[in-house]
């Protein structure tokens, strides 16, 4: 099965076909800089998320730059009723989404050769980062 990335605005007309019961959002900063500009968006419709790059800066060390950029994985909510937010389920749902990220990332290399990019795994996480949910009513 093809998976189908979109950019930018023709997520919006994609995603409104799907019609989510909510959204479920982790955000946190990538531990060097997506060659994406900043309020660009990556989506899938196949994974049903999105990755929205909310900005990109650079911290000057006296001996080195570090670039980093922060973005919010939103994963789209499908099932009706209550949703029981278990840590398990969180855990899965962040598991995702880093899978989804590393998948964008290769795909990103399959087209330009950068050699600063590289798939992330929950080491590459800090300990605590905002996660945000949202259901319809």
């Amino acid at each position: 099965m093809e998976k189908s990335y979109l950019v930018g605005s023709r997520i919006n007309k994609n995603i409104s076909r799907i019609k989510p019961s909510g959204y479920l959002s982790f955000q946190f900063d990538l531990p060097f800089q997506l060659p994406v500009p900043k309020g660009i968006n990556l989506g899938s419709t196949y994974a049903k998320k999105m990755i929205i790059c909310r900005e990109k800066y650079r911290e000057i060390n006296e001996t080195t730059k570090q670039y980093y950029s922060s973005i919010e994985v939103v994963s789209f909510l499908l099932k009706s009723g209550r949703l029981d937010f278990s840590d398990d389920l969180l855990s899965d749902y962040l598991n995702d989404s880093i899978e989804f990220i590393n998948n964008t990332i290769e795909s990103i290399l399959n087209y330009h050769q950068y050699t600063e990019l590289r798939e992330i795994s929950r080491l590459d996480l800090p300990q605590h980062f905002p996660v945000f949910i949202y259901l319809h009513q």
